[in-house]
């Protein structure tokens, strides 16, 4: 037995930097209005299909969308003002981007 042997440390990634050090932009990924206050629009210019989650101020996972697209319109009339965080997941990578809500 014995298990694993620590965990390789990060590779000079920072934490949470999730595509390594690529951003939405460089994905070709639209999100828009931002802010918003009735729906986001999230849209794959470049056509390589994503997953998103959005998730709260204090880590709550709020919407969970697992069926990949290159484009999603979300209602998001329901949440209160407030900063969230949506979460694309493209080609393996885990962008994070925030969103304002008024």
């Amino acid at each position: 037995g014995g298990g694993r042997v620590g965990g390789g440390g990060g590779e000079g990634r920072s934490v949470g930097d999730g595509g390594g050090g690529k951003e939405v932009e460089d994905w070709g990924l639209d999100i828009y209005p931002n802010p918003s206050r009735n729906y986001i629009s999230i849209n794959s210019s470049n056509g390589v299909p994503f997953t998103f989650n959005i998730i709260d101020a204090i880590g709550n996972v709020i919407i969970e969308n697992n069926e990949p697209s290159i484009y999603k319109k979300q209602d998001i009339s329901a949440f209160y003002k407030g900063t969230y965080h949506i979460q694309i997941m493209v080609n393996g990578a885990t962008i994070s981007e925030k969103l304002m809500i008024y």
